[in-house]
């Protein structure tokens, strides 16, 4: 029983000395951040972690009938910092903010069925996934556990309510208002790669060091 408790006293320390942020889901990188099923369908992206080069990344939708489609993300786009780009079903010139799809996604609020959207790096590995109540879209391995986001989207409007990411519709809110290029309701924009959090093998390592020298 001592060793129990000078293990979960040493956990505490650990967590609070260098952050416990490493110990729930804190999303370090690129997220799918808010959703738009309105008249101009559009997927906002939000980046927490370091500079990002998104050549040949790839969006993919399905819509309510089960058609899907993808936007692949041009050649030398970078996503900073802390930085938002939207995507959008409308045609234009694309800019550092604002990306075109020029096809349309064909998401509505009041269809029958669900939509899904997600985010693959130029490897092919999935960075981030949502996915809303009656969508027939099988998830990549790894990006979503349930439960799946309500629908329909109310108000059009679908974001993400804090900086922590469970892979579940629990970490999104739909209805409110839509903030393009900005932060939602609940969120700092802050996460554990930003602060001086560490590594759940670091923290173990640490622990197990401790261990030792009892």
């Amino acid at each position: 029983m001592k060793k129990l408790i000078a293990f979960l006293i040493s956990l505490l320390f650990v967590a609070s000395t260098f952050g416990i942020g490493t110990l729930m889901a804190n999303r370090c990188g690129i997220v799918i951040n808010e959703i738009n099923t309105g008249e101009e369908d559009m997927v906002e992206l939000y980046n927490y972690g370091p500079s990002q080069d998104m050549s040949n990344w790839r969006f993919y939708w399905q819509d309510q009938r089960g058609t899907s489609g993808n936007f692949r993300i041009p050649q030398g786009f970078v996503l900073g910092h802390n930085q938002f780009v939207i995507l959008t079903e409308e045609s234009g010139t694309n800019t550092a903010t604002k990306l075109y799809f020029n096809s349309n996604i064909m998401w509505t609020e009041f269809e029958s069925g669900g939509i899904a959207g997600a985010l693959f790096d130029s490897t092919g590995k999935c960075i981030d996934y949502f996915r809303t109540e009656g969508s027939t879209y099988v998830p990549p391995p790894n990006s979503w556990s349930g439960p799946d986001m309500p629908y329909p989207v109310t108000n059009n409007v679908g974001y993400r309510n804090s900086d922590i990411d469970t892979d579940t519709g629990k970490d999104w809110s739909v209805g409110g208002t839509n903030t393009p290029l900005a932060l939602n309701p609940g969120q700092t924009g802050q996460s554990s790669c930003n602060s001086k959090a560490l590594p759940m093998a670091q923290i173990l390592k640490i622990l197990k060091a401790n261990k030792d020298k009892e």
